[in-house]
């Protein structure tokens, strides 16, 4: 049997009818193997432990819940049409199982949950692990959200974005215990306009659920709070306050660029499990002028000439999701249109943040 210095709990827990040594830490659960329990085992012989077989790290778990009792399965004779119980089966009043929710990780960057099940004859056991672990999980160096602010954009990508929230986001949020307050906007302002005047104090965060519009418009809402309280002037060029609140993405829209940035993939469930974990990761914001006039702030690119030509113009043809940029670029690609500019930089003296430094930036 192994030996743990921040031993928190430990029990002998029961999985798939083998007994198990479950000790959980500071940082993760810990389960060493029995032997495999047979149905003619005396209960008061003693199970010989191994070294530990695997283990869960507490930041990967979503939750932990108790199991609500399987219905009995009462056999039951009908005769003349009365029913007549040849057996009535017993099932205990309080659950005497518990589950632990955690993160699967899945090829190409693809997050899915697992589910362990244990089992313990006594109801007090399994209502102790769930407290402990949750009481874990909501230590501050976990950095957990616990409400959230979501907007849905219901008409952004291939407008799939409310059955996406419904079907494979929401689910995940109740399980993990979050609370939300979703906002459908209804036009290009409405998220930007709502956080102006929303009591972030209540919250945690805030989630986009669509695509790159829906991110820069919470970014850009985000930003214009946290530089009106401090009273930045954005008309100048200036230094942005940085939001305390963190921005979750829900990819549901026609390139979710910030997502594979971020994430590595665009998958609705991948990116809700990190929301739920509590993952971060910074990323570099700029703010875009025109002749010393402030237009906003953005992150993922400044287009000039021939690409902004095609954005502006398959902003007409939304109703054909993500093919109408194919088809504003070839419209586009026939005027053989040219474009005169000038570049002007600056070069940096840090090296610190030299693209080929793979090193996650997480002050954001």
């Amino acid at each position: 049997m192994a030996v743990f210095d921040d031993v928190i709990l430990q029990s002998t827990l029961e999985i798939d009818k083998r007994q198990y040594l479950v000790t959980l830490t500071s940082n993760r659960i810990l389960l060493e193997a029995g032997k495999k329990k047979k149905e003619n085992d005396d209960a008061n012989v003693e199970v010989s432990y191994r070294s530990v077989g695997e283990s869960i790290d507490l930041r990967e778990i979503i939750a932990a819940r108790l199991e609500k009792p399987p219905a009995a399965k009462d056999k039951v004779k009908t005769t003349e049409g009365n029913k007549v119980y040849l057996c009535i089966e017993m099932r205990p009043l309080k659950p005497n199982s518990f589950s632990i929710y955690y993160i699967k990780r899945m090829p190409k960057h693809r997050w899915r949950h697992k589910q362990l099940t244990l089992m313990s004859p006594e109801f007090e056991t399994c209502q102790i692990w769930v407290d402990r672990i949750q009481d874990r999980l909501d230590m501050p160096e976990f950095q957990r959200p616990k409400s959230l602010l979501v907007f849905i954009n219901p008409f952004g990508g291939k407008k799939r974005a409310p059955k996406i929230y419904k079907e494979k986001v929401s689910p995940l949020f109740k399980l993990a215990g979050i609370r939300t307050d979703n906002v459908v906007t209804t036009n290009a302002s409405h998220a930007y306009d709502v956080l102006q005047d929303y009591d972030l104090s209540r919250i945690d965060g805030v989630v986009a659920v669509g695509g790159d519009g829906t991110f820069s418009e919470l970014m850009n809402g985000l930003l214009a709070r946290s530089n009106g309280e401090r009273g930045i002037n954005r008309e100048s060029h200036h230094e942005p306050v940085k939001p305390q609140l963190r921005i979750g993405i829900i990819p549901a829209g026609s390139t979710d660029a910030v997502v594979y940035t971020t994430t590595g993939i665009n998958d609705p469930v991948t990116s809700a499990l990190h929301i739920i974990v509590g993952d971060r990761v910074g990323i570099d914001v700029c703010a875009l002028y025109n002749n010393d006039r402030f237009l906003k702030y953005s992150v993922t690119m400044m287009a000039y000439g021939f690409y902004g030509d095609v954005l502006e113009d398959s902003e007409a043809f939304r109703w054909m999701g993500p093919k109408r940029y194919n088809w504003s670029g070839f419209k586009k690609v026939l005027t053989k249109k040219s474009y005169d500019g000038e570049v002007s930089y600056l070069l940096s003296d840090e090296s610190a943040g030299h693209p080929q430094v793979r090193a996650h930036c997480w002050s954001g």
